[in-house]
């Protein structure tokens, strides 16, 4: 059952310059830099009240991120959708022949398992679902 928006991400192409607008233009506060390996990007998170943006930086060329801001540029790359069951979920949306990109969950960035669905499956909206570990 998906109980909130986790965050929202953006892709960046430098992510030393978003945090430096993020935290010293706007004032707003930035968790330390993070790298997901299973996703190639190094990335932060900004509180916003109880809304959270994720700014993410390709950490190489075969990065997903890197990938779709070739194609789109910078931006919005998803929405991720915090969950109380990872596998119930990824099991519901395969049961609703909804494509997945993964076929189990991944390691997500901050103590989380993650999947994503296929962008066409969501008008072009590239969906995350997590869940904290432990």
């Amino acid at each position: 059952m998906i109980k909130k928006i986790d965050h929202i991400a953006i892709g960046v192409k430098n992510l030393d310059q978003a945090i430096a607008l993020y935290r010293d233009v706007l004032g707003l506060e930035v968790s330390e830099p993070e790298v997901v390996e299973s996703q190639k990007v190094r990335l932060v998170m900004v509180q916003v009240g109880e809304v959270k943006i994720e700014l993410m930086e390709a950490t190489s060329e075969e990065s997903p991120l890197y990938k779709s801001m070739s194609k789109r540029g910078e931006g919005i790359q998803h929405i991720c959708f915090g969950v109380d069951d990872i596998n119930a979920q990824m099991t519901a949306m395969q049961d609703a022949d909804v494509p997945t990109l993964q076929k189990t969950p991944i390691e997500g960035a901050h103590n989380t398992l993650a999947f994503f669905t296929h962008p066409k499956a969501a008008n072009s909206v590239l969906l995350e679902f997590n869940q904290k570990k432990g």
